[in-house]
């Protein structure tokens, strides 16, 4: 099976949210463990910024990806310690998070204006 495909079927699978963020609040936050990913919604207004805050706590490697609302990639990250990946939304709408854990990862992700 493709990995989008893969993606695409485990998208309906709910991830354990864990709180406990300093600073701003982040939209959402969680750790995740393979075979599992990790599948977020997240509605964004033009101008907004996307933030994704990564720590790989064991495995090989997260991969991050973040699809705008038409379902194209605007960055597709791989992880292997700790990464923090930013997009300014060019356009309303819901954009897709997916973290997909080798291992163990945790993650936050906000928007800010």
């Amino acid at each position: 099976m493709k990995r989008r495909e893969y993606l695409g079927c485990v998208s309906i699978m709910s991830v354990t949210m864990l709180s406990g963020c300093s600073g701003l609040d982040a939209e959402e936050s969680g750790t995740v463990r393979a075979p599992d990913d990790a599948l977020h919604n997240i509605d964004v207004e033009q101008g907004q910024t996307i933030r994704v805050e990564i720590d790989n706590r064991e495995g090989f490697a997260t991969d991050v990806i973040l699809e705008d609302p038409g379902g194209n990639d605007v960055f597709n990250e791989i992880v292997e310690t700790e990464g923090s990946f930013t997009h300014t939304a060019e356009q309303s709408g819901v954009f897709r998070v997916i973290i997909f854990p080798d291992g163990t990862a945790s993650y936050e992700i906000y928007i800010e204006d």
